[in-house]
C-alpha cells in the first residue's frame, strides 16, 4: 500500500492458510490510501467467529517462519483484537495529511487464532 496522491492499487502478496471449516482467510483494503484519508482500513475475512486476531504493520516485506506461520511483514508493529461474529476484522488506518508520507509503503498481515 502506498500513501500518495494519486496512488496505485494496493497489491496482495502471500497466501492465507485454511482454518476451521476449510476456509482460507483473505485480506483486503477498504478505501483509498490517500493523504488525509480518515476512512482507509485493512479488513480480514473468513476467520473464526470471535477469534483473537493479530494485525502486523511494517515498512518492509519479509518471509520468516514464526510458530509455523509465515510472517510476511518485517519488523512489525502488532495490535490485537477479536473478530466479529461473522469472522471478520477491520483495522482503521487513518492517514495524516502529511506530505512526507507520500510514497511510503506499508505492509500488512493479519493472523487469526484458530482452535
Amino acid at each position: 500500500m502506498t500513501a500518495q496522491s494519486p496512488c496505485p492499487v494496493p497489491a496482495q502478496y502471500g497466501v492465507g492458510t485454511a482454518g476451521t471449516g476449510a476456509l482460507t482467510p483473505t485480506i483486503a483494503t477498504l478505501g483509498t490510501p490517500l493523504l488525509g484519508s480518515t476512512s482507509f482500513a485493512v479488513r480480514a475475512n473468513d476467520l473464526p467467529s470471535g477469534a483473537l486476531v493479530a494485525r502486523a504493520l511494517g515498512l518492509s516485506p519479509a518471509s520468516i517462519s514464526v510458530f509455523g506461520i509465515e510472517a510476511l511483514v518485517g519488523a512489525p508493529v502488532l495490535a490485537l483484537d477479536f473478530t466479529s461474529t461473522l469472522g471478520d476484522a477491520t483495522f482503521p488506518i487513518p492517514i495524516p495529511n502529511t506530505p512526507g508520507l507520500a510514497g511510503l509503503l506499508l505492509f500488512a498481515q493479519m493472523v487469526g487464532v484458530d482452535s
